[in-house]
């Protein structure tokens, strides 16, 4: 998947590369869960730790979501957006490789659902 136009350059991992990040998609590895995907937490060879999402088993939109994902993150760039790294296509469902983020998703900022030390996000700072 190399970059043509607007779309940033994404690696295309293969799913042994995957498998070894994330301990074969180790229980322990799992990061989040949600309607469509489950989110796993990885290291690569060279040390980066990435965040695997990848479409649950038997899921039918699973491929639709991972293309429409894909094609949102080849139009848009901000920095503060989490950064597509690449994909996997080798297995079973497709999986999206992602820059892994430490401090919780936007939405736990929101409702102020962070462990103690992380900032919660008043009125004023939203706006």
């Amino acid at each position: 998947m190399e970059s043509s136009g607007s779309c940033r350059a994404a690696k295309l991992f293969s799913g042994r590369e995957i498998k070894k990040a994330t301990n074969d998609f180790s229980s322990n590895r799992l990061h989040g869960m949600g309607g469509y995907d489950e989110v796993y937490k990885g290291t690569l060879q060279d040390g980066t730790v990435v965040a695997v999402k990848c479409a649950k088993l038997g899921n039918p939109k699973g491929i639709d979501q991972v293309l429409n994902e894909v094609h949102i993150y080849c139009q848009v760039n901000h920095r503060n957006l989490v950064g597509l790294l690449g994909c996997c296509v080798e297995l079973d469902q497709p999986i999206l490789v992602y820059e892994f983020i430490e401090n919780g998703t936007l939405l736990d900022h929101l409702q102020d659902q962070m462990p103690k030390g992380c900032a919660f996000l008043t009125w004023t700072h939203r706006l």
